[in-house]
């Protein structure tokens, strides 16, 4: 379901960059669980955190831009509006 949509709805997409993210956090938290255990270095876990909000933040900042865009500018910044003689493309204004 969500693989299908993820790339034209924005409610969708968000809704699959979540569960991604989940995935992210889950995986990190046993291979840093995996690391302490093995090597006793305390310092996995925050380091492995920061890798994550990193990944996260990349992997979200254009689906969060179109979003502010739409709530600020009732618009995604993909629409085209053409009038008789004139053709406006709204993501250069």
């Amino acid at each position: 379901m969500f693989m299908a949509d993820r790339h034209n709805a924005l409610n969708i997409r968000g809704a699959f960059l979540h569960l991604i993210a989940d995935a992210a956090v889950s995986l990190g938290a046993v291979l840093a669980n995996i690391a302490i255990v093995a090597t006793g270095w305390l310092w996995f876990d925050p380091i492995i955190s920061l890798i994550i909000v990193v990944v996260i933040v990349l992997g979200t900042w254009q689906w969060f831009q179109e979003s502010l865009n739409l709530t600020l500018f009732c618009h995604s910044g993909k629409i085209k509006i053409r009038a008789k003689f004139l053709t406006v493309d709204i993501a250069s204004i």
